[in-house]
């Protein structure tokens, strides 16, 4: 494949995956991850503002000191340890596992490493080099078999890796805290209860120490996306992550998936302590109980990074430059050290409620509310909507005001209403729901509509249907490939078996040999088991302890039976008034002594089938030894057996030596009929054909590539002459294999002439293949030059035409507002003069001036009551509906006609 095709089809596979779900979710993911980040830093500003900082100033003073020459290294150091610590933590999260000892793991591996370097090393700095080697591997074995531990108890005895691994951070902390208190060679002697210094220029490279962590930590993370992405091992992994049950069905070991994703995590805790050890912390105090937090802080590296090992990179640099320049950076400015520690909180609070940012989409609800919002009859109709719920959730705080509810509770009692209203509640809280769906439904269709509809809508069919002409490429660009592999797979394996002839056939002759050698010793082994009675006692053992179980599960069901008896007797008992209190006790005490008898013999018995079930076994076990014991002494059966064996041992080995011969004369027969001279006359024609064929085929494409097609019209006449260029490289392959033969190769080539004229016919194919390509890339090309260029003269008059459509439509609209407006007028201004003709009936009366209020009180409800219905009323409504179903049908015909138009030749074609 060439350079030009390869670029080509990945950008089509970029293409394709850039409109796939799972860019799409990793998208979401990467959001999610992003505006938990900026949430924190964001309340982390306010927090700095309340004491007088500013936010902006602080954060840059925070990544101005953390790169600064002093810091940088140490900074790098802790993005190095972080990346490795958290895509430990990631390994075990992506497999279902959480790893939350990886501080104990740590601790242990960093304190027997410097023991064992100590311990090496002494005043032989010679050794230094070779010992941090060691170092190395005792990390990795330390921490792998602490993490190991804590994945078997939870594989095999379901104990919760957290709860174990928790137990071993501490049982860890207090070990190493006695040892480098009572052993003082490895402890340090300025400071009490702390290990050795571990020398810190082991990585130094041009004075610093930063390039080796970077590279160990860049090659975690390589490791850990491939084994992910692109292994066996990594998918089971991740399958027994997403659920154990599917994994058992599909027949992946789950508990040792357990075990060995936890090894894992471990092995990186370990390459985490490694660096850690020689760089940013080269001791360890055990002077106060804590725990070196690392450990913890990578689960929020993993956690931040949505266990994505790219996103690692980037949150464990975060979390480097807080870690490092943070206290520091408090202190500039006043404040208490441990602002970058809340920094580091208020991160992780964020990114456990991650989902809400992965869901938060600001764009889609405000073109959502636009929706709705520009259309009368949708806002109409949501509201209508939330009326509803608000009326059923009123009614359920408060019942008595639902007309239904008082109807029904006629003539019930205080119980009964009591029950109703539970169940009258829980109605309206189903309607509720069934009304939040409805809501949902409903601006979902309005979404749908509104990207289908309109200009908007031949965009997005514009878009769509340059995704379907990128896919249909891509397949068959895929398909032309898959074909050629094929060929070429099938070709090659014919070849070399011809090539092999004689290594594959002896290979199959002595597997025969073997096989027969192993169905001896089986007959064998089966013979002598049946003869001492090995069998009779190893299958007679398992009969028994099954008997035995049974049996003493019945026993086991019986107690429980006489136990539950004697709770309902002694309840029986307490329930008859007819009995005094001692008679009570009496009976219940001789129920209680009749019960624990009965059950003490029932406990007897399961002694008995134990003994029995032993005695049993024993039998078994003496007879299949004195069976033993008899054939060792007798040797007559014995020696018949071994005898027989040998004979077909015997028999598989001249069997072989035979099929061997056989095989060695028809390998010479085969290389007599070798002709070198007519392979080479077959080889020199096939070659000439190939490369007359190239020539012409390499001409024909340069000038079929650099034809440049305007119209649409003209690519079934470019197909045409693909098509015409691919039937004569099918038909000189025929003409080839009428020169070497439909096998491509004869009796009479020898191994070199035989892979010679295997690549001359791959060749062929190759040119075929190229062919091939080019047809689908040129016709791509021409397909998605015309849905780039769609038309603009169209799309241009669309546009004309749904603006005039969108005039007419608000002119009707505005002569609807205006006529209800002007009926309104008309019954507002009588409704005034009989306001006037009242008051002037009340006018010289003093006393009436109550009721001239009422009057005005009362007028002005009938306005507002007039105003409301030209918004609420049906018929205003029907008129909202019908105008903008008018509109809305006239543009959906409109653009399916516009559609229809500029789609038709890419649909004929395609």
């Amino acid at each position: 494949m060439n350079f030009r095709q390869l670029t080509w089809s990945t950008k089509k596979k970029a293409n394709e995956f850039l409109i796939s779900n799972e860019f799409k979710q990793k998208g979401k993911s990467i959001k999610g991850s992003l505006l938990s980040i900026l949430a924190g830093l964001m309340v982390a500003a306010i927090i700095v503002m309340v004491q007088n900082v500013n936010p902006f100033e602080y954060f840059y003073q925070l990544f101005k000191v953390a790169f600064n020459g002093l810091y940088i290294e140490q900074t790098m150091n802790w993005f190095a340890v972080y990346m490795v610590a958290g895509i430990g933590i990631a390994v075990g999260f992506k497999s279902g596992v959480f790893n939350i000892g990886m501080a104990g793991q740590m601790l242990a591996a960093s304190s027997i490493s410097t023991i064992v370097f100590w311990s090496v090393v002494g005043t032989n700095v010679a050794a230094t080099p070779i010992m941090v080697f060691v170092t190395f591997i005792v990390c990795l074995v330390v921490a792998s078999f602490l993490a190991a531990i804590a994945g078997a108890l939870k594989a095999y005895f379901n104990i919760h890796e957290v709860v174990s691994t928790i137990m071993l951070n501490w049982i860890v902390w207090y070990l190493f805290k006695f040892v480098f208190s009572i052993f003082k060679q490895y402890a340090d002697d300025s400071v009490p209860s702390t290990s050795k210094m571990m020398p810190t220029d082991i990585f130094t490279i041009n004075g610093n120490n930063i390039l080796i962590p970077l590279l160990i930590a860049g090659g975690c993370i390589v490791i850990v996306a491939v084994l992910f992405a692109k292994t066996t091992f990594g998918f089971k992994l991740k399958a027994v992550g997403s659920s154990q049950s599917a994994s058992k069905y599909a027949g992946i070991n789950v508990k040792k998936k357990i075990i060995q994703a936890m090894t894992i995590s471990g092995a990186f805790a370990g390459v985490a302590a490694f660096i850690n050890m020689y760089t940013i912390s080269p001791n360890t105090s055990f002077t106060v109980d804590n725990l070196p937090t690392i450990g913890y802080d990578a689960i929020a590296v993993a956690l931040v990074a949505f266990n994505n090992p790219f996103g690692i990179i980037f949150v464990g640099g975060l979390w480097g430059v807080i870690q490092s320049a943070g206290p520091l950076t408090s202190g500039l400015f006043g404040m208490p050290t441990q602002i970058s520690g809340l920094v580091f909180g208020i991160i992780i609070y964020f990114a456990a409620i991650s989902i809400i940012f992965m869901n938060f989409a600001p764009v889609l609800w405000t073109r959502m509310r636009y929706y709705i919002m520009k259309s009368k009859t949708r806002k109409i109709t949501l509201n209508g909507y939330n009326a509803q719920q608000a009326k059923y959730r009123y009614w359920i705080a408060f019942p008595k005001k639902s007309p239904e509810y008082l109807k029904n509770i006629q003539g019930m009692n205080q119980e009964e209403i009591k029950i109703y209203t539970q169940d009258f509640k829980e109605t309206c809280r189903m309607e509720i729901h069934r009304i939040e769906n409805q809501i949902s439904m409903f601006k979902k269709n309005v979404v749908e509509k509104e990207i289908n509809s309109g200009l908007t809508g031949l965009k997005y069919r514009k878009h769509t249907e340059f995704n379907k002409i990128n896919s249909d490429s891509l397949e068959k660009y895929i398909d032309i490939k898959l074909e050629y592999l094929s060929f070429k797979d099938i070709l090659m394996g014919q070849a070399k078996n011809y090539v092999a002839y004689e290594k594959t056939q002896f290979k199959n002759v002595k597997k025969i040999r073997d096989q027969q050698i192993a169905a001896a010793k089986v007959w064998k082994q089966g013979a002598i088991g049946e003869l001492n009675l090995e069998y009779a006692y190893v299958n007679g053992k398992v009969q028994i302890k099954g008997d035995q179980a049974k049996e003493l599960n019945q026993i086991k069901d019986k107690i429980v039976s006489l136990k539950t008896d004697l709770k309902l007797q002694i309840d029986l008992i307490k329930l008859k008034d007819t009995l005094t209190e001692s008679e009570k006790s009496n009976q219940i005490i001789d129920a209680k002594s009749l019960t624990e008898v009965q059950i003490k013999n029932l406990k007897a018995s399961k002694q008995e089938v134990k003994n029995k079930a032993k005695e049993e076994i024993a039998h078994l076990k003496r007879q299949h030894l004195e069976k033993v014991a008899i054939l060792k002494q007798e040797q007559t059966q014995l020696l018949a057996i071994e005898k027989e064996f040998e004979q077909k041992v015997a028999h598989a080995k001249a069997h072989f030596e035979k099929e061997t011969k056989i095989l060695h004369q028809a390998v010479i027969e085969h290389q007599a009929k070798f002709d070198l001279v007519k392979s080479g006359l077959d080889l020199k024609a096939a070659t000439d054909l190939v490369d007359e064929l190239n020539q012409t085929v390499k001409n024909k494409l340069q000038e079929l590539k650099t034809a440049k097609v305007t119209e649409l019209s003209e690519l079934g006449k470019v197909e045409a002459e693909f098509d015409n260029l691919l039937q004569l490289v099918e038909q000189k392959y025929v003409d080839l294999t009428k020169i070497l033969g439909d096998k491509i190769f004869a009796d009479y080539d020898n191994n070199k002439f035989v892979m010679k004229k295997v690549k001359t016919a791959l060749k062929v194919q190759k040119l075929k293949l190229d062919v091939a390509i080019e047809k689908v890339m040129k016709v791509d090309a021409i397909l998605v030059a015309a849905n780039k260029n769609i038309n603009d003269n169209i799309l241009r008059e669309t546009k004309t035409q749904l603006l005039n459509y969108k005039a007419e439509y608000k002119t009707k609209l505005a002569e609807l507002k205006e006529n209800i407006t002007s009926q309104s007028q008309t019954e507002i201004a009588k409704l005034e003069k009989d306001l006037e003709a009242k008051i002037a009936e009340f006018q010289n009366k003093a006393e009436a001036k109550e009721d001239v209020e009422r009057i005005k009180t009362s007028y002005k409800a009938k306005v507002k009551k007039i105003k409301d219905d030209q918004i609420k009323g049906q018929e205003v409504f029907d008129s909202y509906l019908k105008i903008e179903n008018d509109y809305s049908q006239k543009v959906e015909n409109y653009i399916k006609k516009v559609s229809a138009k500029f789609m038709t030749n890419i649909k004929e074609v395609q």
